[in-house]
């Protein structure tokens, strides 16, 4: 967690350097600084030991990492959704998806009947189906133009999703069926925010110029020329 903590930290900053000075491209990096910033504050918190004591297996539930879902997740959302300049409707759509994952999965650690339990983790996955749902909808329009930006989008979504089904699998081996310690439990947790926050956001970089809207229109024209 502490090493977790510090790559996401020192990333944000990293992030903050290269948005002063990235032109049109700043309000992608300024979105991955706070994603890398927040997950780094709500590392600290599950690190301070700031959680409480569940009823049924008697472990202890870090608060702070449904907020960080929340936070994290949705601006993630909203970064993919402005890469692939979607329209307003469809970023709304797939950022509400990820808050009802994020807080019915909460609600499902919170329940002490089994059954209510995993009838809410089944409402979670119904909106982990919308984020990618959403997701995919995004894939469309980026695909649409082509270029670096489609190769971008594709893989930050790639390992944006696959991160998001980690985070329910872990769920389901920690909370679900309490075959997780809560110290493996949070160790899971903290490698799925460094490759899902800090290693897709260090994506950006590789596609600066398609970013700040340069290049494409020139590779448009090769192709017609070819």
């Amino acid at each position: 967690l502490t090493l977790a903590m510090i790559i996401l930290g020192v990333s944000s900053v990293v992030f903050f350097t290269k948005a002063v000075k990235a032109g049109e491209a700043k309000k992608f990096y300024m979105c991955a600084v706070y994603v890398n910033a927040f997950a780094a504050i709500f590392t600290y918190s599950a690190l301070a030991g700031q959680g409480w004591t569940t009823d049924r297996y008697c472990r202890q539930l870090f608060y702070s990492r449904y907020i960080d879902g929340l936070i994290c997740n949705s601006i993630l959302v909203f970064l993919l959704g402005l890469i692939a300049d979607s329209n307003t409707t469809d970023i709304t759509s797939a950022v509400g998806a990820n808050i009802l994952y994020v807080l019915a999965t909460a609600a499902a650690s919170l329940s002490i009947p089994f059954e209510v339990r995993w009838l809410w983790f089944l409402i979670s996955l119904l909106g982990l189906a919308g984020v990618i749902t959403g997701l995919a909808a995004f894939k469309l329009n980026v695909q649409s133009k082509g270029g670096e930006l489609d190769a971008l989008y594709s893989k930050m979504s790639y390992i944006t999703i696959g991160c998001f089904c980690v985070q329910a699998l872990v769920w389901v081996f920690a909370q679900g069926f309490n075959s997780f310690s809560v110290s493996l439990e949070m160790t899971c947790y903290a490698l799925v925010d460094v490759v899902g926050k800090t290693v897709v956001c260090a994506l950006l970089f590789g596609a600066d110029a398609a970013l700040n809207g340069e290049g494409e229109p020139e590779s448009e024209e090769a192709k017609e020329v070819v």
